[in-house]
């Protein structure tokens, strides 16, 4: 029951007080140990669902050697539709980019595993209603101890409202400095 169905919840029943019931006092306690931790991931791992999908943030993971990416369903959204829970090369995700933001996005993930260093990108893609979407990626590189790298994992955000924002505010400023420059009367500010 332990082994096949992973039923940590069984005991062993202790017969006698001998060699053989230490053991299954032991073995007891081991079944206890494992069970309240198992119990613990469980509580953290839903913290963390919940955190994530509050805060409108996906999550992926990258098997470097095997170039294989599978990412959560709310990346799925974010990507625009484009499933990756069944597993994609890194090539596939770079074509779900804008094509004038993939090569940078290449260079930053290839820079990120060979420096050790953190993975920080910011790209556009479209979605198939035509939207286009600003999205923020962080990740880090794992590597083995013999340095080769093993996988990369991450989260991505949209942070398209605030590339509007951005956007708008650049905008009204190049409208203030074309006005200021077709006055031919002084202009100035003052305050009290």
């Amino acid at each position: 029951s332990i082994s096949e169905q992973r039923n940590y919840g069984v005991r062993a029943q202790k017969v006698s007080s001998d060699e053989v019931g230490v053991l299954t006092d032991a073995f007891n306690h081991m079944l206890n140990q494992i069970e309240e931790r198992n119990s613990a991931l469980r509580e953290n791992s839903e913290r963390l669902k919940l955190a994530l999908d509050a805060s409108g943030t996906g999550t992926w993971d990258w098997n470097i050697p095997a170039d294989r990416m599978t990412w959560d369903a709310y990346l799925d959204h974010l990507l625009g539709g484009v499933k990756g829970s069944e597993g994609r090369s890194f090539a596939d995700f770079l074509n779900g980019i804008d094509p004038q933001d993939r090569e940078r996005v290449k260079e930053l993930a290839g820079c990120s595993i060979k420096e050790s260093r953190e993975f920080l990108a910011d790209f556009r893609v479209t979605w198939s209603n035509g939207q286009v979407h600003h999205l923020s990626t962080r990740g880090k590189a794992f590597h083995d101890a013999a340095g080769q790298p093993l996988r990369m994992t991450g989260v991505m955000i949209d942070i398209t409202e605030s590339e509007r924002a951005e956007q708008a505010l650049r905008d009204s400023e190049q409208r203030y400095r074309s006005l200021v420059s077709a006055i031919t009367s002084i202009v100035w500010i003052s305050d009290p």
